[in-house]
């Protein structure tokens, strides 16, 4: 094909869009749309340039990120930034802050466009500009302009590689070498103003842009669907049935996950509204398409082939009747300005024009080897037979994975295959999704096929048939997804080589024969154990914090790991239905073969607290909680923030300068607040570039906190304006501790930090032998001050507080997650209390680390425990565990001349729907003015207080008898990790329960009538506590879910 042939009316020489050019956008689950007409296209169009030429001055060539849902805002911001002459990149929403950031920083991104409420670039330094758009408000972030890279002019858009033909590159696209593309498929497919052209693909994947260029430069319809609707099978069928796109490009994965009735009866049928189907990316599904094409379709249909190097496509075949006859499908003609060799088996693509720069390139070669193997038959058609990563050595003898899947393609049983090597256990795997057509001896006619074309070195060692495939967020087949399918479905992916060659790999290539030898002398650390059971939950998919432990233990061995992985495997398998259970089957040569269903995750009901569910009154020589008849109190949700992300810190109440009390919290969408107690209302937000996990810490109008980022960061309390930043190795989990002007932090890069905020500078810095989760504490007297901290690595370290010198340390059987507190029992001396995640209560000599007194509750804590001190000398401990039981223990000293006793002893259980991983509450509550009377752990995280909080209650420290009257009640909250909260009496006894709408990692804190806590869901909730007499009325989810200001009206 040449160009004058193709060109019939001048064009223009970069990517633009025709008279008559609209788009429709399906904006809701009822499928319908709105229009954007060809004028109001280029009324938006004009909007977006005249902002970029007043925000960019006199610079051109730079690049522009779009980061915004897919809308009918997304067409017109492409088009506007190209005319001005700069290049864009589309930088998807969804992902998180971190990445997005540096994704802009690294390609020196100039002006961001997103959605008004996102605030991920939200940075200081930048400058923000809104613009009404469509019926929305977008924003412009004008990012450093130090940082700024200038493109050439030709430069229309920037993609990364989907990393299916090798690592992700970073590819920058000139207007040259994507205008062939757009010019020949508008020639080919006779393009008209009556097509409508589906954005099928997501604008991270190439093909997206002939999409969309194809049906704005032939000046027809658009037709764009948000992506939570292409997710939802039934909706995304719905919406094709009934918006009928002329024009469709998918991958073979992508029309093989449809149902296969609407392939045969809308997309292949003899009335199909589809006039045009292109399908790329993968190998052309011949088999596919000759069962299921009908006789009399008339659908075009098209086998592309491409790379983004060339963006995006270099050759066609159209499937014409005769070409249905055939076992495959070549690779076709090459399109317009491509030129097409093959040397020594592998294809070479490019061109003149077709050049694109991939990452730091300055000049583009004109030809590139695609990776891909291909043959040329005796018709001189270019047959595609397999990339070189598709190839794999077994007995020394090479194979091709692609020539596996057409062998049993072409066997008629099933509709696709894909075969893997599973990289842990070593075994070739075979997935099939079967035909209609297949009966119960489907899979000996697989064996058998395998058996007689293929010698023993190539066949497959085990089979799984699946409904369908996983494919990628491009479309493409997700082998990743098929190898976690078979892990969690067939028990031989826990068996001993899988398993056992995890562990080798971790401790760097250590040969494990001896399956007795324990994992301590095999050198497995506290790290070694998180990343094992990191190992066996991502396999498994699910979360057993116990494993950790478990793994710790100096007599688990490698067996012992083994059958751990075992065990989980089959508590998952209990967990569904048993008609839904994976079944093993029989497999080739001996193999096991696996058959795997969509399995449905089971609803559980509302745990119940019955009798039988506390624990006995001898299992921890303590009085079991009596089950109250009737609640005597209630709580009702008032306001919830929405933080964008999971919160898992828990919130720090304190009263501002102005009066106001205020909550300050982080969250993992890495934005910090400080919210009013009063309404919910923000006070001010913070972004920050990564997430944010640890409690903050606040002295006067000081607010500290670690991040993701390995920063410590120091704001205002009241403005939010930051004072100080402090860059430590590592992520930083740690609370910070206040002391004397300067604050104690710890990080995951094994050092403990003492820094002076006010100078902004470090005092001093101490490297320990672990990572630093656990929050440090500060005790001691005025001669001999020590900062005690523990690692991951078990070890608890003394260091004195002038120079970080260490004192003493000792090492612990397990490491300690739970925050340090240090325990004042005389003016001079105090001891330290350490909770492991063995489940040990240990109470510390602050002086020489040496133990007074330490009780086993059996099961992990996370939580440190909270301390009320009930008289002189006995104190209260109130603290989780995470096999579902809230303890109260009693700790005494008394004199026993010449020395002190102390003792300590369970005083009563509860048993909660699950386990806790942070700390519960105690506070006062008065019933007749319905307030609580917060007050604060008696252990301190330092002590004695220096340059105070300025706290919500004024008064810190002790709860005695004889602060409470008649009308006051000792009280203890504490919540789940199912978010299912209960409020004890000091007995022990349930006065309420409350259920958050998620999980809860969060302790939390008393606040007048409540209590404020995080929430897995992404928000921050005030919870009403009301005694029964002023009980709040129940609310439905819906009422809960009504905005705020509408139920306080109603009230």
């Amino acid at each position: 094909m040449t160009a004058e042939e193709v060109f019939s009316t001048p064009i223009s020489p970069r990517l633009d869009y025709a008279d008559g050019a609209r788009i429709s956008f399906i904006t809701s689950s009822d499928i319908s749309s709105c229009e954007l007409t060809y004028s109001g296209l280029k009324e938006a169009v004009n909007l977006v340039t005249g902002i970029l030429h007043k925000l960019l001055s006199n610079r051109r060539h730079v690049i522009v990120a779009i980061s915004i849902t897919e809308s009918e805002c997304l067409v017109p911001i492409i088009l506007g930034t190209l005319e001005v002459g700069c290049a864009f990149v589309y930088v998807p929403p969804n992902e998180s802050s971190t990445f997005r950031v540096r994704q802009c920083e690294r390609l020196g991104v100039a002006i961001v466009f997103t959605e008004e409420e996102d605030d991920c670039f939200n940075a200081a330094g930048v400058e923000k500009t809104c613009i009404q758009l469509n019926g929305r408000t977008i924003a412009l972030s004008l990012l450093r302009r130090s940082q700024w890279i200038e493109m050439g002019a030709d430069i229309a858009y920037v993609m990364q590689t989907s990393g299916t033909t090798g690592t992700p590159k970073i590819i920058r696209v000139p207007h040259t070498c994507i205008l062939p593309n757009i010019i020949d498929f508008r020639k080919r497919l006779e393009m008209t103003e009556s097509d409508t052209v589906l954005l099928l693909s997501p604008l991270t994947f190439d093909p997206s842009m002939v999409e969309m260029f194809l049906a704005l430069s032939s000046g027809a319809k658009l037709l764009i669907v948000p992506s939570k609707l292409k997710l939802d099978l039934p909706d995304f069928t719905a919406v094709l049935a009934q918006h009928r796109p002329t024009v469709v490009q998918m991958t073979p994965s992508l029309l093989q996950l449809l149902p296969i009735e609407f392939v045969r009866e809308s997309l292949l049928g003899a009335d199909s509204f589809v006039r045009c189907m292109l399908i790329g990316g993968e190998p052309f599904p011949i088999s596919f398409m000759q069962k299921n094409r009908h006789a009399h379709n008339k659908t075009r249909i098209f086998n592309v082939y491409g790379t983004t190097e060339v963006s995006c496509w270099a050759t066609c075949r159209e499937l014409t009747q005769s070409l249905s006859q055939f076992d495959d499908v070549d690779l076709g003609e090459p399109l317009l300005g491509t030129t097409v060799c093959v040397r020594d088996g592998f294809l070479w693509i490019g061109g003149a024009e077709r050049r694109c720069f991939v990452d730091n390139e300055t000049e583009a070669p004109e030809l590139r080897c695609t990776g891909d193997r291909v043959e040329i038959d005796r018709n001189g058609r270019i047959v595609f037979v397999g990339r070189d990563d598709d190839q794999l050595k077994r007995s020394g003898m090479r194979i091709s994975l692609t020539q596996i899947e057409q062998l049993v393609n072409s066997s008629g049983l099933t509709i696709g295959s894909a075969a893997c090597l599973d990289p842990t256990s070593k075994e070739l795997l075979l997935f099939v999704c079967l035909s209609e057509k297949h009966d119960s001896n489907w899979r000996n006619d697989i064996t058998a096929l395998l058996k007689a074309d293929l010698p023993r070195y190539a066949r497959p060692t085990s089979l799984l048939a699946v409904q369908s495939f996983p494919v990628t967020k491009h479309g493409k087949l997700d082998k990743s997804a098929l190898l976690r399918m078979w892990r969690a479905t067939v028990d031989q992916s826990y068996s001993s080589t899988a398993i056992v060659s995890f562990l080798g790999d971790m401790l760097d290539g250590q040969a494990i024969i001896d399956h007795s030898a324990t994992l301590k002398t095999l050198g497995v650390d506290s790290l070694g154990a998180a990343r094992l059971a990191a190992e066996v939950d991502r396999l498994s998919g699910t979360s057993r914090v116990t494993l950790i432990a478990q793994l710790l233990d100096a007599k688990t061995t490698v067996a012992d790991l083994i059958g751990l992985a075992r065990r989980t495997v089959d508590q998952i398998d209990s967990s569904y239905p048993k008609a839904k259970r994976p079944r093993l089957l029989e497999g080739t040569d001996g193999a096991s073969v696996g058959e795997h269903s969509e399995l449905a995750h089971q609803k559980h009901g509302d745990s119940s607290n019955s009798e039988a569910e506390n624990l006995r009154a001898s299992d921890f020589n303590g009085v079991v909680a009596a089950q109250n008849s009737e609640p005597s109190a209630s709580f009702e949700i008032v306001w919830a923030w929405d933080s964008g992300k999971c919160i898992d810190a828990s919130p720090v109440v304190t009263k501002s300068i102005t009066g106001e009390v205020v909550a300050f919290i982080g969250s993992h969408s890495g934005k910090f607040a400080a919210v009013l107690c009063e309404n919910g209302s923000i006070k001010w937000c913070r972004q920050l570039p990564d997430r944010i996990e640890a409690t903050c810490a606040v002295n006067e109008d000081i607010v500290a906190f670690g991040c993701f980022d390995g920063y410590v960061y120091f704001l205002s309390a009241e403005t939010g304006e930051e004072i100080w930043r402090y860059k430590s190795g590592d992520a930083v989990k740690s609370t910070p501790i206040f002391y004397d002007q300067s604050v104690i932090v710890g990080s995951h890069d094994r050092t403990i930090y003492r820094l002076d905020y006010q100078n902004k500078s470090c005092l001093w810095s101490r490297l320990l032998d672990g990572g630093i989760l656990s929050s440090p504490c500060v005790s001691g007297t005025d001669r001999q001050r020590m900062v005690f901290v523990a690692t991951l690595a078990s070890t608890i370290f003394a260091l004195n507080w002038i120079d970080g010198a260490q004192v003493w340390s000792i090492k612990l059987a397990k490491p300690v997650f739970s925050h340090l507190q240090s325990l004042p029992f005389s003016n001079d001396q105090s001891a330290l209390i350490v909770a492991d995640v063995s489940g040990r209560i240990s109470l510390l000599n602050c002086d020489d680390g040496a133990q007074l007194v330490s009780d086993e509750l059996e099961s992990s804590i996370f939580g440190a425990p909270f301390v009320v001190r009930t008289s002189g000398q006995c104190w209260r401990l109130y603290l989780g565990t995470d096999d579902g039981r809230l303890c109260c223990m009693r700790l005494t000293r008394r004199s026993q001349t010449p020395v002190y006793l102390w003792n300590i002893a369970v005083e009563w259980t509860k048993r909660l729907t699950t386990g806790l991983t942070r700390s519960p509450l105690a506070f006062g509550w008065d019933r007749i003015a319905e307030k609580c009377l917060p007050f604060y752990s008696h252990a301190m995280n330092e002590w004695p207080l220096k340059g105070s909080v300025s706290s919500y209650n004024d008064t810190i420290g002790d709860l005695r008898d004889n602060d409470l009257c008649s009308s006051q009640t000792l009280c203890c909250v504490a919540i789940a990790r199912d978010g299912v909260g209960v409020l004890l009496n000091e007995n022990g006894v349930e006065m309420g329960e409350f259920r958050l709408p998620g999980a809860c990692f969060s302790s939390p804190v008393v606040v007048d009538g409540g209590v404020v806590v995080g929430c897995r869901d992404n928000n921050l909730y005030y919870l009403k506590l009301h005694s029964l007499s002023k009980s709040a009325p129940s609310l439905s989810l819906d009422e809960q879910n009504r905005p705020l200001d509408e139920r306080a009206s109603d009230r």
